[in-house]
């Protein structure tokens, strides 16, 4: 499912939410099955059992240790050091040079 699709969807889930709670009357007006399965999967979404909120909340931490993998690939990259590895002849960073060089002064 896309990204998009998703957005458009849980946005017009909350509209139809907001529209119920502006008219309550109309919730009667709905069938009393629908209506109980309205509540009941609003309920289980706001207010979680203990297991579905640790599952939540693992699955929280997974998409940040995701994200934060992400990241710090896009970092490395952009470092340079792969790019200077992958060619044929590898010179190393000035970086590294000039800390060799403060290390000969030092000894």
């Amino acid at each position: 499912m896309s990204q998009l699709k998703t957005n458009e969807e849980i946005a017009s889930c909350i509209a139809t939410i907001q529209k119920l709670l502006e008219d309550t009357n109309q919730l009667f007006e709905i069938p009393e099955a629908q209506r109980v399965a309205l509540f009941k999967v609003a309920g289980e979404l706001s207010r979680p059992n203990r297991d579905e909120f640790q599952r939540r909340r693992k699955d929280a931490k997974k998409a940040a240790k995701r994200k934060q993998i992400e990241s710090d690939k896009h970092a490395r990259k952009s470092t340079g050091i792969r790019s200077a590895r992958e060619a044929a002849l590898f010179v190393a960073p000035k970086l590294l040079a000039a800390a060799s060089i403060s290390e000969k002064h030092q000894n």
